[in-house]
């Protein structure tokens, strides 16, 4: 039971942060470059935060799986 919440948890605050940041890839930057003011410190934040959305997401639904698993044994 315990898991199943730690995972939703996870989940609801990675979709936060990839709702916010969106998904990492090298074209994800397009709508900000337009604008040309981005410093590499800002540019190194947001890969950082959607990566760490995107891997919440991946904990949260391991978490809500093992969940799941142990509370059928």
């Amino acid at each position: 039971m315990i898991y199943s919440i730690i995972g939703l948890v996870f989940d609801v605050i990675g979709v936060i942060l990839l709702f916010m940041y969106g998904v990492p890839s090298k074209e994800m930057y397009d709508s900000f470059l337009q604008d040309h003011t981005l410093s590499d410190e800002r540019e190194k934040q947001i890969n950082f935060r959607s990566k760490l959305g995107l891997i919440l997401l991946i904990l949260g639904f391991l978490f809500q799986i093992l969940g799941t698993i142990l509370s059928k044994y």
